[in-house]
């Protein structure tokens, strides 16, 4: 025998009907989100809480107009998705318009247009934020010492010549 879930509540949701639609051997119940969305979601979704609002709670509907993440400003909703993620309109401080998702913008994985991966401070913030823990033991140190010195001193001179390459190509970018 088949329970209605009608008027019943899983997270946001209030069931407000079960159709006669089905949905790979599930009925489907037409659900009203708390934030005023209406959703179809099947019986099993719903008693087994895979389901518990019409995507809002995850952010799928939350305006970002206005909201700045790191140098971005979001502008607008672009009107697209990518693979059913909303896609924002948003303009650097740099000035430069480009189009984010929303997750990329929530979770601070996309912060600028890709001017800071290009910047001095970024290349070094990233060089200066390695820590490196060393954990030799004392007796590899004294056998090998000589080797170690000649390891150490080439790895930070190829550092160098790395850093002032990365900068060299960035002034060749801008003149």
């Amino acid at each position: 025998m088949k329970i209605d879930l009608t008027g019943k509540r899983y997270g946001k949701l209030n069931v407000l009907e079960k159709t006669e639609e089905k949905k790979n051997g599930s009925y489907l119940y037409k659900c009203k989100c708390d934030c005023g969305n209406i959703k179809y979601i099947t019986a099993r979704d719903l008693s087994s809480g895979r389901v518990k609002s019409c995507g809002c709670s995850k952010g799928f509907h939350k305006d970002l107009t206005g909201k700045k993440f790191g140098k971005l400003t979001v502008i607008k909703y672009s009107g697209e998705k990518q693979k059913n993620v909303r896609m924002w309109e948003c303009q650097c401080d740099c000035g430069n318009i480009v189009k984010v998702r929303t997750d990329s913008l929530t979770s601070g994985k996309v912060i600028s247009c890709g001017c800071s991966k290009k910047s001095e401070e970024k290349i070094k913030h990233m060089i200066g934020a390695r820590h490196i823990v060393d954990h030799t033991s004392d007796v590899f140190l004294k056998e090998h010492s000589r080797k170690i010195i000649a390891l150490v001193s080439i790895v930070f001179a190829c550092q160098k010549v790395i850093m002032s390459l990365i900068l060299d190509t960035r002034v060749k970018h801008i003149t």
